[in-house]
């Protein structure tokens, strides 16, 4: 049986939210970095949810290969450049 939080190769709509750990309401750059599976990396301006929260919404094409993503979190906050922890999401082929 499938899980219903699968995410799956041209989902889109959802919002990824990284914890940084952080107090970033201050932050003058806020931004996710998204690498592929093959390695490509694009970057995100992303929102501020709560104090420490990143978010962005999944748009068309963010999510266009099966693999693992990886998902970096970068803020700039009074002149300090700062990356987070990186999260994983695993993203099936449709028909998985």
């Amino acid at each position: 049986m499938a899980k219903a939080n699968a995410v799956f190769v041209g989902d889109e709509g959802f919002i990824l939210a990284l914890d940084t750990g952080t107090d970033v309401t201050t932050a003058s750059t806020t931004q996710i970095i998204i690498t592929k599976p093959d390695g490509t990396a694009s970057t995100k301006t992303a929102g501020i949810n709560s104090t420490k929260y990143l978010t962005y919404t999944i748009a068309t094409g963010d999510l266009d290969q099966e693999g693992t993503y990886a998902f970096n979190a970068y803020v700039v906050i009074d002149g300090l450049k700062k990356h987070g922890d990186t999260a994983y999401l695993d993203v099936k082929g449709v028909g998985e």
